[in-house]
């Protein structure tokens, strides 16, 4: 018969024995600067003795004696949910598994990090993140960025580990792609097609990609002498309008949403709005997708009566022979992934010991949604 397995050690067994609160114990494992050094040590060497879990954790706070600590060769990457259906966030992750791989690192995938959540998946793999089981964190997420990483090291015991935030600066080290470049390339394309009136979708005013756009856009139409404010209208994302999983074959699938008919609407009274406007910049491939859809149902063709440019180039508009016709902003997403972890690993390593920002180039890439502007024909109908 086997023997029962001893029961671990809790915290309350580890505070009884060392004669210490077990919050003090708690700051101890994490390693918090707050605990004198002779505490620490003394509640570390108890964890082991006892059979504290995780000892993974013990083992590398006791290298905090020398200001060092025990690598794991264990990175972790928080992608949004929706990593496992867009080909934006899988392109992302490829490139990081490579660069992983190739120079030895483990690489641990988490759902999308957000303060204080209540979700149990994202709750269950934080002590993983937080007791020095990773050498190193790379977060995506260009509004929630800032209060998850201030989230992490103050209150979930992160510490000074590396962290790299992908297309925000969060007060760590960054990589942003040139998406100011990127969309001044594609309005001066414009602009050299005869177009003067834009349509430019944005995610909100606030949002650093979305400032970065709106940046380029203003800059090519003030090389041409174009007031920007009165050449380009923005137009805020609206529901699931940047989800291509909703696509197969560039045709939506399921049946239009409330969300999709307010876009809709929004995009069709803009365009009423504004009969000057003949050409639209996406968020992404996706939004463009939902706009050229909405478009053609309305009797405006693209691109003879409005051209359209897309973001990211993951997500065709297919003709009948397979061909995609997007015009669009293309990303190179497997090189942000690969920059993230290259960038992550210099920190982990001290190649690198300054916060720094990278900059991934962008490529416009001209298909057949965009061409020479025409006064348009026809204008939908009020809803």
């Amino acid at each position: 018969m086997a023997k029962p397995r001893k029961p671990s050690a809790t915290i309350v067994d580890l505070a009884r024995h060392c004669g210490v609160s077990t919050s003090t114990v708690s700051l101890a494992l994490r390693g918090d600067s707050r605990v004198i050094d002779a505490t620490r040590e003394r509640i570390v060497a108890a964890a082991g003795k006892l059979g504290y879990r995780p000892n993974a954790a013990a083992r590398s706070l006791v290298m905090h004696r020398y200001d060092s600590r025990a690598p794991s060769r264990l990175i972790a990457l928080s992608l949004p949910l929706s990593f496992y259906r867009w080909r934006y966030f899988q392109d992302i992750m490829l490139g990081a598994l490579e660069v992983a791989d190739r120079d030895g690192y483990g690489l641990l995938t988490l759902t999308h990090l957000t303060v204080n959540s209540p979700h149990h998946a994202q709750r269950a793999a934080l002590p993983t993140i937080t007791q020095h089981d990773v050498d190193g964190l790379i977060t995506y997420g260009p509004a929630t960025a800032p209060a998850v990483i201030t989230w992490l090291r103050k209150d979930e015991g992160f510490g000074d580990r590396p962290i790299v935030s992908i297309e925000a600066r969060s007060g760590c080290s960054a990589i942003l792609t040139d998406d100011e470049q990127g969309t001044y390339d594609a309005v001066r394309h414009l602009l050299d097609l005869g177009h003067r009136s834009l349509l430019l979708y944005i995610y909100d005013d606030t949002e650093p990609r979305s400032r970065r756009r709106r940046a380029g856009a203003y800059r090519a139409l003030q090389e041409r002498g174009l007031t920007p404010q009165e050449h380009c209208h923005t137009l805020e994302l609206t529901g699931r309008w940047n989800d291509p999983s909703v696509f197969a074959g560039g045709v939506r699938r399921p049946p239009p949403q409330a969300d999709d008919e307010r876009a809709q609407a929004q995009l069709l009274r803009m365009v009423r709005d504004h009969p000057a406007i003949t050409a639209i910049i996406a968020i992404n491939d996706a939004n463009a997708l939902h706009a050229h859809i909405a478009l053609e149902q309305a009797g405006i063709q693209v691109p003879h009566d409005i051209s359209l440019i897309g973001f990211d180039d993951t997500d065709p508009l297919l003709d009948a022979d397979g061909n995609n016709l997007l015009t669009t902003i293309r990303v190179p997403l497997t090189a942000v992934g690969a920059a993230a972890v290259e960038l992550l690993l210099e920190r982990v390593t001290g190649t690198v010991g300054q916060l720094g920002t990278r900059l991934v180039p962008t490529q416009l890439v001209v298909r057949r949604t965009t061409a020479p502007a025409r006064a348009r024909t026809s204008s939908p109908a009020s809803p």
